[in-house]
């Protein structure tokens, strides 16, 4: 006899962790190497890339400033949702970490590693 596999609803707060994008203005793109996300439909939504100096030197709204640093990289092994512009709730898998605009918001799932094969499960179902 095999396992029956049992669907119900959940709410996302449920079983993922919900992070705000950081960038209401981004960031001067100098060619680094860290990837910056934005309201997009093309290249998993990476409209740049940026060295670690810029992202910290410059802050939310294009100000020098050196707070907050923790708050402007993201971890990766997560889905980032769009939440504005022509892209709205277009997903994608981030694989590495990554900055972002607050038009994206980097989800993480609770209670499990997020794996690429399982991102590819979620990101049609959102």
């Amino acid at each position: 006899m095999k396992n029956k596999t049992i669907w119900k609803e959940f709410l996302f707060t449920d079983i993922f962790e919900i992070r705000d994008g950081y960038y209401n203005k981004k960031p001067p793109f100098d060619g680094g190497e860290i990837p910056f996300l934005g309201a997009s439909l093309f290249n998993n939504a990476v409209t740049g890339f940026v060295s670690e100096n810029i992202i910290n030197t410059y802050d939310k709204v294009g100000n020098k400033s050196s707070k907050d640093i923790r708050k402007r990289i993201f971890r990766g092994n997560c889905i980032t949702i769009v939440n504005n512009g022509t892209a709205v709730g277009k997903a994608y898998y981030q694989e590495h970490p990554f900055t972002c605009s607050h038009d994206v918001t980097p989800i993480y799932l609770k209670d499990h590693p997020l794996s690429f094969e399982i991102a590819m499960f979620l990101i049609p179902l959102i």
